[in-house]
């Protein structure tokens, strides 16, 4: 039981902390889509100057999501979603609808565009919150990563923040953990700490 609780403890601080996974990454076999990380990168995905200022308008304006977002609602509309109940003596950590995520990256594998959406729920003292909400989005050749505040008007609206462009999708298999992480910011060239977007293991799978 507390080898439960310790592994579930572990998954939520990598998801927190953003973890520096480059010494996983290095043996990974399973990269997805690969792309140049120059700037001549983003010249050519929208024929403009070397910047995110370059895209085109409504990729920088915020976007709005109807809150408050329910497990439901993130059900319904194929998300991946994660749950884990704190207020439990022993919290432990739900993934579901995982088999999404696998579509998506397939469609990545293959150039197809398409888009997902990742919530991350936890229930503390008998209420359900949003911890994170990010979508996805492949644009065919880039990845756009666009996280929403979950604190600016919690019972009305999630308004986005800024969308980050990345090159790179890797699912890297740990043990028995499987962790997917974005690579490449095409903004912050020099960044190249991997942004986990999720981490689970087979066990956790609803």
């Amino acid at each position: 039981m507390k080898q439960k609780f310790l592994f579930n403890l572990i998954i939520m601080a990598l998801l927190f902390s953003g973890c520096n996974c480059n010494k996983i990454a290095s043996n990974s076999k399973s990269t997805l889509c690969n792309s140049n990380s120059s700037s001549s990168n983003i010249k050519n995905h929208n024929d403009s100057t070397k910047n995110i200022s370059s895209l085109p308008i409504n990729k920088l304006l915020p976007k709005e999501i109807i809150a408050p977002y329910d497990m439901a609602t993130a059900k319904k509309n194929h998300d991946v979603f994660t749950y884990i109940n704190l207020s439990s003596i022993t919290p432990s950590w739900e993934v579901f609808n995982i088999n999404y995520m696998n579509d998506f990256l397939n469609n990545i594998k293959q150039g197809k565009k398409d888009k997902i959406r990742i919530v991350q729920f936890s229930k503390f003292d008998n209420k359900l919150l949003v911890d994170k909400l990010i979508d996805l989005d492949f644009s065919g050749k880039y990845i756009n990563y666009t996280e929403y505040d979950m604190v600016s008007q919690r019972d009305i609206k999630y308004t986005s923040k800024e969308t980050i462009i990345f090159g790179k999708i890797e699912e890297i298999k740990k043990n028995e953990l499987t962790i997917i992480s974005l690579k490449d910011n095409l903004k912050d060239q020099g960044n190249r700490t991997p942004l986990n977007v999720i981490i689970y293991a087979d066990s956790q799978i609803k």
